[in-house]
């Protein structure tokens, strides 16, 4: 298995440190990266700046209350380029909102996450996120079939 790095797009530094604990605690050696803004994603995700030698996200975890660029700025401008496209991007919110999700669907989200309101829901969903990025890493054809799989449950 090769490590892989997700990228944090999150300016709570609680859901920051919480995530990171997540990750230490479940020790698969998955690299976490924190941004707190939209601009720092985009910089990160185009490896400008200071941001030029870190590894390429496997996965991004995406707040969409987010200062200078919203979560729905950085998606689009993500899903409009080629080279970004096939990111997994994970909408990790607190926003309940039925418009918003279906928003974040026509962008080409590949999941929509609300916010577990205990530390150990919080704990498993980051595990799980971890869980699929591995697989992913492993399998770029997982995203498919696990989507192809939820779309036939749901029917």
């Amino acid at each position: 298995m090769n490590e892989v790095t997700i990228l944090l797009v999150e300016d709570s530094y609680a859901d920051q440190r919480l995530t990171r604990e997540a990750l230490t605690e479940s020790d698969r050696g998955t690299q976490l990266q924190v941004v707190k803004d939209g601009c720092e994603a985009i910089d990160y995700i185009w490896r400008r700046g200071k941001y030029a030698f870190l590894p390429h996200p496997d996965l991004i975890i995406l707040d969409l209350n987010l200062p200078k660029k919203s979560g729905h700025e950085v998606l689009a401008e993500m899903r409009e380029n080629p080279f970004l496209r096939n990111i997994p991007v994970v909408i990790f919110t607190s926003s309940m909102s039925p418009g918003e999700k279906a928003e974040m669907q026509k962008l080409n989200a590949n999941f929509y996450i609300i916010k577990p309101d205990s530390l150990e829901k919080f704990f498993a969903v980051i595990k799980a996120i971890e869980d699929f990025t591995i697989k992913y890493a492993e399998n770029p054809q997982y995203l498919q079939e696990l989507s192809e799989t939820l779309r036939q449950s749901a029917a």
